[in-house]
């Protein structure tokens, strides 16, 4: 769906958008519950950790 926009900065636009409402959505469920959050800085967190999955 979201591939077929011809424009990579629109379609990255469009990708964040979709991504921060669920944020939203995780954050405000946690609070209901009582559940602390910790933000993270996202950069490296794709890469894998030393040791990982050992």
């Amino acid at each position: 769906m979201i591939s077929r926009i011809d424009g990579p900065v629109l379609r990255d636009r469009i990708y964040r958008v979709g991504f921060g409402g669920m944020l939203r959505e995780i954050v405000r469920k946690a609070r209901e519950r009582g559940i602390p959050m910790i933000r993270v800085n996202p950069k490296g967190t794709s890469s894998s950790a030393r040791g990982a999955g050992l």
